[in-house]
């Protein structure tokens, strides 16, 4: 497992970095997404319970505002995900992406497991999102890696910047939405959702729905993408 840490100020693009790293290990490389909060135009499961969350493997999860599930110390569920979820996580071939403020906010047991931390900065229009990768949890010139940029039109519609996200019950077995571990491929949030029983299947019809809606074609004509 890789852990990644998404950090910056409300506003600064966490939740957008996140959503635009889902997108392209899922459109590039066929990967399998996760996600505690609701996509569009990306097929994925939606986690909505620690059970759904211990039972994922193989792939990329989003965790928006992940630390509400793990900030309080004195809450059962705390307990649970940070001792069992978090060291299981990393025999299950999965690469966890959380958004948080302010790494101390987060159980220090989380931020010293992280990898690698990611901190976006939108240009004043926010049309084009800078993102700095470090090593671990430290901010400085000796961990730096690299810098991505990407556009951020077509991903703004990718996901509901005005979700708040739900944390999950202290029982596991609670969901907090019925669509909690389905596999999900929803056009916009004004259109149903569409479940799939396989992978394969809402790969294939997200694919189609690419070539048939040309959403993307825009933006590689005017070189944005």
């Amino acid at each position: 497992m890789t852990l990644i840490a998404i950090i910056g100020s409300m506003g600064s693009g966490k939740t957008l970095t996140q959503t635009y790293l889902l997108w392209k290990q899922w459109f590039a490389k066929g990967g399998k997404i996760y996600a505690n909060y609701h996509l569009y135009k990306i097929p994925y499961m939606f986690v909505g319970s620690l059970r759904t969350f211990n039972s994922i493997k193989e792939g990329f999860f989003g965790g928006d505002e992940l630390w509400l599930n793990a900030d309080a110390r004195e809450h059962k569920l705390a307990k649970i995900f940070v001792t069992n979820t978090l060291a299981r996580s990393r025999k299950r071939g999965l690469t966890i992406y959380y958004t948080v403020q302010l790494l101390d906010t987060i159980d220090k047991r989380i931020k010293k497991v992280t990898d690698f931390t990611a901190v976006p900065q939108l240009n004043v229009d926010e049309t084009i999102c800078k993102v700095m990768f470090f090593r671990t949890t430290v901010i400085k010139p000796a961990t730096y890696m690299r810098t991505l940029y990407f556009v951020t039109e077509p991903v703004f519609q990718m996901y509901d910047t005005n979700e708040e996200v739900v944390p999950w019950p202290e029982d596991e077995n609670q969901s907090t939405y019925p669509e909690d571990g389905k596999i999900i491929f929803q056009e916009d949030k004004n259109s149903p959702m569409k479940f799939f029983n396989t992978w394969e299947e809402a790969n294939e019809y997200a694919y189609k729905w690419y070539d048939k809606s040309k959403f993307l074609e825009k933006f590689i004509k005017s070189g944005q993408i």
